[in-house]
């Protein structure tokens, strides 16, 4: 049963049975309401003044996947499907992984550009780029820059790695050592510090700090500081070490001097 075209009538034509059946009942049953049967069905058009009866929803009110001639084989891999110019395509994924992919892991191997790899043990996404056979490259999508190293940080010329808190104080404009402190009664007493062990009292005005993690060599540079107002000087000493660094305090008469409140030190070098 096909659509006719609607008869145009004229005043005092006899109509038959024969145009009633073709202009109106037959015309009835090519519209929706003829076509559905069941809930969840959709009609189509299949050409011309055509439609089709399709059932588009699951027994849980699901669309079907082919519905709309978008279909896609998902019994043939693991995957997501991809929807793209009116067409599905399967991209073959692994979201339990227990490790990186490899180059072997290509297009042999089902896998696509665009196919997703999780590393659960890693804590790692990987993206497809290319799967040639025997060299598929994947790309770590888990961080946007990889961490530097710590060659990297003291080279300090990269623009591709990003610089992380357990390795930022190796860059070389970063202080590597500094401490504050005070000194009555011939005892140094740290205040706060970074990367100091500890202050050793040789005599007045004259001490030496440790280093909890040592300079590559005693070719270093050391700044000073005091939070007192007046004048301040230290001086290092000569047997100034990769390990630690001798310093003279002398107060504004340039006599070595200890009890100056706040006086600090920090150092700049290669670790």
């Amino acid at each position: 049963m096909v659509w006719s075209a609607p008869a145009t009538w004229t005043v005092g034509q006899v109509v038959t049975a024969a145009n009633l059946n073709t202009h109106l009942r037959d015309n009835l049953l090519e519209t929706a309401p003829a076509k559905v049967t069941t809930d969840g069905d959709i009609v189509v058009a299949t050409g011309a003044n055509a439609l089709e009866r399709v059932a588009a929803m699951t027994a849980t009110n699901l669309m079907k996947h082919e519905v709309g001639g978008l279909e896609a084989d998902v019994n043939a891999g693991d995957g997501f499907v991809e929807i793209k110019a009116g067409a599905t395509t399967v991209r073959k994924s692994n979201l339990a992984a227990s490790a990186a992919p490899a180059v072997t892991d290509d297009s042999n191997a089902g896998y696509s550009v665009g196919s997703i790899w999780i590393d659960t043990t890693g804590d790692k996404v990987y993206g497809c780029v290319d799967a040639s056979v025997g060299a598929a490259v994947w790309k770590d999508l888990s961080a946007s820059l990889p961490a530097a190293t710590q060659a990297e940080m003291e080279a300090g010329s990269s623009l591709t790695v990003a610089a992380t808190p357990g390795r930022a104080q190796l860059h070389p404009s970063a202080c590597k050592a500094w401490v504050v402190w005070a000194q009555t009664s011939g005892t140094p007493t740290i205040n706060t510090s970074y990367n100091v062990t500890s202050l050793t009292d040789n005599a007045v005005g004259d001490l030496t700090v440790n280093f909890t993690t040592a300079f590559s060599t005693a070719n270093y540079t050391m700044a000073p500081g005091c939070a007192e107002m007046g004048f301040v000087r230290l001086q290092t000493l000569a047997n100034r070490a990769a390990g630690s660094c001798r310093l003279r305090v002398l107060n504004s008469s340039f006599a070595a001097a200890d009890g100056i409140e706040g006086t600090s030190a920090e150092f700049f070098g290669d670790q």
